[in-house]
């Protein structure tokens, strides 16, 4: 009797297990989206982060796209952010359209224009998007346009995906200077790129691995109270 509640206890809980790694692995592809952070230690927080910020999908000439974010700094020290986007999937062959050298993206901390070019130029470099102190929010607003005039029908219903990275660095508050009287006229943004393109193992990788071995390790216990 108590060797066949065993039996039925083992399984319930391996049943258990693999609904929950399920679970997990359609939550993660869910979760993720077209955003990553690198950083999060440094109390990075990028709201919202549950859903694909562009459908740059079936796109037509004049279209624009628009998102809103919300930056914080839960750490105690400040942190220097930075902005790329990153081409997802394989380049489109010879002669034939590619939509992400043709989009224009713009982007806004707050009232000011960080960055406003072609997507290629910022698929190349790290945006600065500026130091942000302990507790600071900060509003951004991001609009990628696909431009009428000088694009030809080839774009028609094109398609690209796109990941979006932004990357704190640890940084020591700013020396305070004397503001600059200003000129009337407006700044040109400007481009830093500083950081390698470096990538982090996420944290639900590992928890995905942590899953296999208790499963693995249970499977063990099973077949040895079973030889």
């Amino acid at each position: 009797m108590k060797k066949a509640i065993s039996k039925i206890f083992t399984t319930l809980v391996f049943s258990l297990l693999i609904i929950a790694l399920v679970i997990s692995i359609f939550s993660i592809s869910s979760y993720a989206g077209d955003l990553e952070l690198i950083g999060k230690d440094l109390g990075l927080v990028i709201e919202p982060f549950n859903k694909k910020l562009f459908d740059l999908s079936n796109l037509n000439p004049g279209d624009t796209k628009e998102v809103e974010m919300t930056i914080k700094n839960q750490h105690s020290s400040y942190f220097e952010l930075f902005m790329r986007a990153e081409r997802i999937g394989s380049m489109p062959r010879d002669g034939n359209p590619d939509l992400f050298k043709q989009l224009i993206i713009t982007v806004y901390l707050g009232d000011k224009k960080i960055y406003s070019g072609v997507m290629t130029d910022f698929a190349t470099n790290n945006i600065s998007l500026g130091r942000f102190k302990s507790k600071e929010i900060g509003k951004l607003r991001a609009i990628v346009h696909l431009p009428g005039k000088e694009t030809g029908n080839e774009f028609q219903g094109e398609s690209v995906d796109v990941k979006w990275i932004f990357i704190a660095t640890m940084d020591t508050p700013p020396t305070e200077e004397p503001e600059k009287p200003s000129t009337g006229k407006e700044e040109t943004p400007t481009k830093k790129a500083i950081l390698p393109r470096t990538g982090e193992l996420p944290f639900q990788a590992l928890y995905i691995v942590g899953s296999v071995m208790i499963l693995l390790g249970i499977g063990l216990v099973y077949r040895r109270k079973n030889s």
